[in-house]
């Protein structure tokens, strides 16, 4: 989340559906415009994550409960490695780009 934060400061907005957690994600990043590195970005977040229950926690991303994964997106055979992750036996969805980035992102 961090490393994604340092490329768009809105990238929580924009990526999350709105909830109390992914709200006070945000805002923690609004408050704080001189915390610029992944390393000071991920500790502020931490910050707001440890104050969630873990049922706010599952309501701003399956990364949390391992029902989700990221691949680094790359060029060569990217339809193949694309067209893979689309057969996963219980896959609910799979995203190409999240908040203007490209990243792909498999979901169960």
């Amino acid at each position: 989340m961090a490393s994604n934060v340092v490329l768009n400061r809105k990238w929580i907005a924009q990526t999350y559906f709105a909830t109390a957690v992914s709200r006070a994600c945000q805002a923690w990043v609004d408050k704080h415009p001189d915390k610029t590195t992944k390393e000071e970005i991920t500790a502020g977040l931490l910050t707001v994550l440890d104050a969630q229950s873990d049922a706010s926690l599952s309501q701003l991303s399956k990364h949390l409960s391992g029902d989700a994964f990221d691949v680094q997106p790359v060029e060569l055979d990217a339809a193949k490695i694309k067209r893979t992750i689309r057969g996963l036996r219980g896959l609910d969805r799979f995203l190409e780009k999240e908040g203007g980035l490209v990243r792909w992102h498999a979901q169960f």
